[in-house]
């Protein structure tokens, strides 16, 4: 008994907080995902410590901010999620809960902190291969679902928005299409025709 209460006084918690950071191609519908690479050898998202008087998201902010140099971020406030690990440092045992958001970025250019060896910009296959823990790959499929499914629901509104606006058009096809705001839809929907998101089915 009494070494179960020296183990209990000797566990701390740390709450964290961070983001499945994303940037968009508009014109091809093309998401891309940041990861980092700490200098302990693994690739994460950007997160960090819940530092007093902030809430989840000034620290998701805060980090990305100061681990790649980005402030130009769209937080989803509709996805959060919380993965919870354990972790030893100086004979301590430390539970850590972690909470997820994703946010958007249209800032390519990364600047890396101390706390960093390397970053990679990817596709949603070769960022869930470079991910090192399992839990983060879990984060990152939930977080891809939650994205394409935003965007095949602006595909089919686009799509839609853009035959009513044709069939309202005079003048030839060729004349209609090669209209400014039907040229920039084109490739989008193109790359969507091509390509469409893989969404789960309801029951899974």
């Amino acid at each position: 008994m009494v070494h179960k209460l020296l183990n209990v006084k000797r566990l701390s918690r740390e709450r964290s907080a961070g983001a499945v950071l994303f940037s968009l191609d508009n014109t091809v519908g093309k998401i891309e995902y940041l990861l980092l690479n700490y200098t302990a050898g693994h690739w994460d998202f950007p997160k960090g410590n819940i530092e007093t008087g902030e809430n989840e998201i000034h620290t998701a902010r805060r980090e990305i901010q100061e681990e790649t140099g980005i402030d130009d971020v769209e937080f989803f406030k509709d996805f959060k999620n919380k993965i919870q690990y354990y972790y030893r440092r100086d004979e301590r045992l430390i539970q850590k809960e972690v909470i997820y958001f994703i946010a958007r970025t249209n800032t390519k250019e990364v600047k890396l902190s101390h706390e960093h060896n390397g970053y990679s910009w990817g596709a949603y296959e070769k960022t869930l291969s470079l991910l090192t823990y399992k839990n983060a790959k879990k984060i990152l499929i939930e977080a891809n679902i939650f994205l394409e499914k935003i965007l095949y629901d602006v595909y089919v509104i686009i799509e839609s928005s853009c035959f009513m606006f044709i069939r309202t058009c005079k003048g030839s096809l060729d004349s209609i299409i090669d209209r400014p705001i039907i040229k920039k839809l084109v490739p989008f929907l193109a790359a969507f025709a091509k390509s469409p998101p893989c969404l789960p089915n309801p029951g899974e």
